[in-house]
């Protein structure tokens, strides 16, 4: 990982556990872009800058398939890891006041 990466990521979402795993996802952004972290624990894993993407126009399943890519943890369930993504969107939305009319 770039060590001068996470300067620009700016939290916005608390840091949510993915279940029956040490890792934790949080949302924030980048240049104006969504971005993402994932913690081992307390430790930065990697982050991830989605190009392209503004905090209205997340993919779920670009953020879920790109966790699943990165940690290669045997039998992890998919379904708990789109939970948590959900979960980050919703608070994202509330605080940047995204919210669906």
């Amino acid at each position: 990982m770039n060590e001068g990466k996470n300067l620009d990521f700016i939290p916005i979402t608390a840091i949510f556990g993915i279940p029956h795993s040490s890792y934790g996802l949080q949302l924030g952004t980048m240049e104006e872009f969504v971005a993402l972290t994932i913690y081992s624990g307390k430790k930065l894993q990697d982050i991830k800058k989605f190009t392209g993407t503004r905090p209205r126009e997340i993919d779920t399943h670009e953020i879920v398939s790109y966790v699943l890519l990165k940690l290669l943890i045997p039998n992890i369930n998919p379904r708990g890891i789109d939970k948590t993504v959900r979960a980050l969107i919703a608070q994202l939305r509330k605080r940047l006041n995204l919210e669906d009319n």
